[in-house]
Parts: C-alpha cells; structure tokens; sequence
C-alpha cells in the first residue's frame, strides 16, 4: 500500500496467532511479518513458511515474553509461564524493574541476542529486518547491542519505536509510556545514522496494539499522505489460553479484530 509499510508482529507465539497471520499474507494485508523464534508456537510457524513467500519475514527479538535460548540467569522470571523451559521477563514492567535495578547483564542479554538471531538465520536465511518485543530494543543501554547483532547479521532495517502527539490520543492511559519512548528514540535515531542502518518507517499503532478498529486506520491512512509510516499490527486468531497465560500482556487483545481491520485498509486504499 502507498506510504504504509504493514508488519504483523509476533509470527510464531501462538499456533493461532500464526495462522491468521498467514491469512493475512494470502490475502495481500501485510508487507512483512517479524517472526519469534523463541515461541511455544515456532515450529508450527517454521512449517507456515513456504506458504508466505510473497512477504518478507523478519526477526522478532524476545527481550520479554518466550523461553530464553541460552538460558542465562539474570534475564530469566522466576516463574515460568510457559512449561518445558526457562523463560525470559514476562513482561516489560518486570523487565523494566529490573534493568533500572542493575539486575539484567547485558553481556548475558548480548548472548541471549545472537543465539536468537543466528537460530533464524541457520533455519530461515538473512535478516531483513529487526524489531524486540514490547519494544524494549529502544532502551538506551540495549539499542547499541542491537545495531552491533545488525552489523554482525548484516541486518540492513530495525524499527524505530515513538508514538506521535495525535496518535497518543487514541490512547491516553499511555502517554507518560510514550514520551518515554520517544526520549529514547531521540538517542537512538543518531546512532542508527551513524551506522548506516535504516528504519521502515515512522511507527504506528504502538500505543493501541491489539485493539486497533477502523477508526485508526483512517487516522493512518490520512497521516501516511505525509509521511512514509510503519504500521505495527498484532493479528491473529483470537486465543483465549494465551490470554489466561498472559493477563497483563494479552487480556485487552482482540487479535481478530486486528485483522478485519487490515480488510479494511486495504479496501480503502483500493
């Protein structure tokens, strides 16, 4: 679509989050989607690939939520949510709590990075594009870890999170997130530049992930007549177990609802 760049997030969580999205890239709603390779639901996505050949498939980096790959103390929550395997900070308030704290090491976080990366690259091939869940990569401490993976992937694209003043509207129990978030982006877009790595574009539906209807994308597609706009999507099919797992992260999602609203968008940019 003109001037919007559509990613589906988290490619990978959940069976059912991964076939919508699938349904989505058959129908032509997405441009590209960011893949979890840490997820209870990464094989059955691994197995989806074939199918999706007419979008690009990037990395997802788990900062929070999935099973850590490399198993390193400091990044791990003491309850694991997910059976069979450690797990990584459910989400990014304990996270968050914990950085500031001094208890993350960002060596072990460093660790935790490669292996995620090189586990997509020995089973899906280059990295187009890199983002982290909850969007913690903007965190000033962990961006430069980032666009060292890039350099080392050759990773040519990683998103820049901040949220504008009309879109923080849509959400305003989320302000005082998003100036935070676009403190951090100030730093970081002047390292990205110094490297020669790019954003997609400038970021949409940060603050309204998983509830986004169709009045949001008329306020996107208005706002993309401006500017070239990265649109972070969260569709899927609606799964309520991922929901009782993760009340705090999932309990508002309407993943369904995400995707009627990307046929929407795409009958109106038609």
């Amino acid at each position: 679509m003109k001037n919007i760049t559509i990613i589906a997030d988290d490619l990978g969580l959940m069976p059912q989050i991964s076939n919508g999205i699938l349904k989505c890239a058959k129908d032509g709603l997405i441009d590209g989607a960011a893949f979890l390779v840490n997820a209870p639901g990464t094989a059955h996505a691994l197995s989806l690939l074939p199918q999706m050949k007419n979008v690009e498939i990037g990395l997802h980096l788990g900062i929070v939520e999935g099973y850590s790959l490399t198993r390193r103390h400091s990044i791990l929550d003491a309850h694991r949510y997910f059976p069979d395997a450690p797990c990584l900070y459910l989400n990014w308030k304990v996270f968050s709590k914990a950085y500031f704290q001094g208890k993350i090491k960002l060596r072990e976080l460093s660790e935790e990075f490669d292996a995620q990366a090189d586990f997509f690259v020995k089973n899906i091939g280059p990295i187009p594009f890199l983002n982290g869940t909850q969007h913690l990569h903007m965190f000033p401490g962990i961006f430069p870890i980032m666009l060292d993976l890039c350099r080392k992937y050759q990773i040519p694209k990683i998103r820049i999170s901040s949220v504008g003043i009309a879109e923080m509207m849509f959400s305003r129990k989320k302000i005082l997130g998003s100036l935070m978030m676009n403190y951090c982006q100030l730093g970081a877009e002047k390292e990205l530049h110094s490297r020669g790595i790019h954003s997609i574009g400038k970021t949409y539906g940060v603050t309204i992930s998983g509830d986004m209807g169709n009045e949001f994308m008329d306020f996107v597609i208005k706002e993309s007549v401006k500017k070239h706009i990265e649109l972070v999507m969260h569709p899927g099919y609606n799964d309520n177990g991922l929901k009782q797992i993760s009340q705090e992260n999932y309990g508002h999602f309407d993943w369904e609802k995400e995707m009627a609203s990307l046929y929407y968008l795409k009958e109106k940019m038609s």
